[in-house]
């Protein structure tokens, strides 16, 4: 930067210096010329321009000066990677899915910017057992999108993870990792399989009742699977069809068969139940299995009465007939509850309704009858010091867990609790499970600004002068969202302004800049109004007005604002303080002019009666120069000097001074008195200068 000064001497000598604090220093490189060096590092991510003013000035009296403004833009260089929104992942998706289908998008933000923000996306080279993860998943490398390359089968898979590089597009190119766990969700599409009593089309089994068979008597137990997991492998039976269905009944939940009432002779011996096993599944399967109960206490009547209840039933000549004994045996309580799982997570959207089904808890016991009757019981504990059974209740029955509140994610984002399941034997045994509740959000919270601040007392604006060029920053509106992932996206949109060809708003930055140069036509009031609206469904928004003044002094803004000020309701405020600020500032203005005149005048007129005065000069001799001889002649020769000021009543003496012309001489023939010689120089000519009078 070159200065130059017309002046010569000390009036054309120029220093420069910063007006503004800002990371650089100027310094005078040869004559006439200067240059701006950096004395820390710059940051683009922390501000992206500098507007520096140097004012340089001269050393004349007085000293002139003139300033400029320079706008130092920071180039952006790739130093930082691109950091994923979580440090991990999960996905669900639910099996049989369509190959194809979207599962998820990971998103990661670069603070860097142009090239060196564009981020792309890249699936890890791994494996899922022993298959390239490639034949599973695929990531669209723009919009980091996963989509499932297969259909999935929730008894093969039940999860995997897979590992995503997000790079940008700098040179080198800088990355970063996340891991996305994908987890595979039930499908009901498995009938239920019963494993007991075995149906083959060449055999047939039959359970034996005695006649003397009481209430309760165990006929049999149908034992059946599901191969699908939670609500869809619960599995109920129930008494399709029975030759007496006054004599039995089926256990719902344990596929029990017992006898209802006392059995008789007149039972008949053949007796044939059909029993249907149905899963909990939405829409729900079944399986039906044929039981055949024979009621006799010897072996030949069950074999004359089955050979013909074969032939009725159409089986094989060939078949071969088998009988299974049922013994009844006596059960003791040797079996502790066991949880389907070692832990389970639920999943609950905050703003529930209190008292909504979060999740239910499954154990199975092995034993039988009271000792195998599960009670599910809710274990004390504390979340952030309160009782959890304020959080959550548990049925002891079913195990379904009740949420008691509703749940804010902003508050608590997941806890964890443990439940425990008794069974009815003496003692009764018992096992716990952890069951860990995860709250998601809900976008319930809008944007709120953080600036400007919008208050109702008070004018904000951002003064932007008459020479700004194109892309000059106004100012940067700042807002956050309280709720998570994407509903705390923001974006920011010009809704309004007074003149939309002057400003813009960055959508993700919140940036207010101008896209034209300004100039002397625009108006210097200018009123924008930005929407800050999140990226949840639906969206919640909030509006910030920016005040705007096009000047470059602070007069022209006020004047300009008055108006804008009542628009407000600020002017009433604003006029008051004003002119009280106005009348205070004035009044002790003309109070110290008043006092310092005051004074000028009381001092000049002391000093003109101090030197005007005709009083005679008596002197006094001290003893040791009194005229010893009679001569009329003292023995030394001594001046005494007097000097007052116009502004002081001390005087000063000078004593030894050599004889001058303001010397009193005293007259032999006299009679003893002095005679004064007046200083040629009259007192008034200069009132302000020192005043001389001397003695012997």
């Amino acid at each position: 930067m070159n200065v130059r000064d017309a002046d010569s001497d000390n009036n054309g000598v120029v220093k420069c210096f910063l007006s503004d604090s800002v990371p650089v220093s100027i310094e005078n490189t040869s004559n006439g010329f200067y240059t701006l060096v950096t004395n820390a590092e710059l940051d683009r991510e922390k501000a992206s321009q500098y507007n520096i003013t140097v004012i340089c000035s001269d050393e004349g009296v007085p000293s002139l000066s003139s300033s400029v403004t320079l706008t130092l833009q920071i180039s952006d260089v790739n130093d930082n990677a691109p950091v994923f929104e979580r440090s991990s992942y999960e996905a669900y998706i639910v099996e049989n899915n369509t190959p194809g289908l979207s599962v998820f998008t990971v998103k990661a933000r670069d603070a860097d910017c142009n090239q060196n923000a564009r981020i792309s996306y890249i699936l890890e080279d791994s494996s899922v057992n022993g298959v390239p993860v490639s034949s599973y998943v695929s990531i669209s490398a723009d919009s980091g999108v996963i989509h499932a390359v297969r259909s999935f089968d929730y008894e093969q898979i039940r999860d995997f993870q897979i590992q995503v590089k997000a790079q940008d597009g700098g040179s080198p190119p800088l990355s970063s990792n996340v891991t996305v766990k994908i987890m595979i969700q039930d499908q009901n599409d498995n009938v239920p399989q019963v494993l007991y009593p075995v149906q083959t089309g060449g055999s047939l089994v039959a359970e034996i009742v005695p006649r003397s068979a009481d209430v309760g008597y165990l006929v049999t137990k149908v034992v059946a699977v599901d191969v699908d997991s939670g609500q869809n492998a619960w599995l109920s039976y129930k008494l399709q069809k029975s030759t007496d269905r006054a004599l039995f009944e089926v256990g719902l939940q344990n596929g029990e068969i017992r006898t209802i009432r006392q059995v008789t002779d007149k039972d008949a011996v053949k007796q044939r139940l059909s029993v249907i096993v149905e899963d909990n599944g939405h829409p729900s399967r079944s399986a039906t299995v044929i039981v055949n109960v024979a009621m006799a206490d010897s072996f030949p009547e069950v074999l004359s009465e089955f050979t013909e209840f074969t032939q009725d039933k159409q089986y094989n000549d060939n078949l071969t007939f088998y009988l299974v004994l049922a013994l009844a045996v006596s059960d003791v309580n040797d079996n502790a509850p066991v949880f389907e799982r070692s832990s389970y997570e639920a999943y609950i959207v905050e703003n529930n309704t209190p008292g909504l089904s979060v999740f239910t808890v499954k154990a199975r016991d092995a034993d039988w009858n009271q000792n195998a009757r599960v009670s599910y019981i809710l274990e004390d504990s504390s979340i952030n010091g309160v009782s959890v059974s304020s959080y959550v209740s548990v049925s002891a029955d079913s195990g379904v867990i009740h949420a008691v509140r509703s749940f804010d994610y902003e508050q608590v984002k997941d806890f964890q609790f443990r439940v425990k399941v008794q069974d009815g034997g003496s003692p009764p045994l018992s096992s716990n499970v952890t069951v860990k509740i995860m709250i998601q959000d809900q976008n319930d919270n809008a944007p709120q600004v953080l600036y400007p601040v919008q208050t109702g007392g008070s004018l904000v604006a951002e003064i932007v002068p008459c020479s700004a060029d194109v892309g000059y920053l106004v100012t940067k509106v700042v807002a956050v969202d309280v709720d998570s992932g994407q509903n705390a996206w923001l974006s920011y949109k010009l809704q309004k302004s007074t003149d939309r060809a002057l400003f813009e708003v960055g959508l993700q930055n919140g940036e207010i800049r101008t896209i034209r140069q300004v100039n002397d036509k625009d108006v210097v009031k200018q009123r924008l109004t930005v929407i800050v609206e999140d990226n949840g469904q639906p969206s919640r928004s909030a509006t910030v007005i920016v005040n705007v003044a096009v000047a470059d002094s602070f007069p022209e803004v006020l004047s300009e604002f008055f108006d804008f000020t009542q628009d407000k309701e600020y002017n009433d405020n604003l006029t008051f303080y004003l002119v009280l600020a106005l009348a205070v500032v004035s009044f002790l203005f003309i109070t110290c002019l008043v006092v310092i005149i005051s004074v000028k005048i009381y001092r000049w007129k002391q000093s003109r009666i101090l030197y005007h005065s005709s009083l005679p000069v008596i002197p006094y001799y001290p003893p040791r120069y009194s005229d010893t001889l009679g001569t009329g002649t003292f023995q030394h020769m001594h001046n005494y000097d007097v000097c007052r000021t116009s502004d002081s009543r001390k005087s000063d003496c000078k004593f030894g001074t050599v004889g001058s012309q303001n010397v009193l001489i005293v007259d032999p023939s006299s009679t003893g008195t002095i005679q004064k010689i007046q200083c040629e120089k009259s007192i008034l000519d200069e009132p302000d200068s020192p005043i001389e009078v001397s003695h012997i």
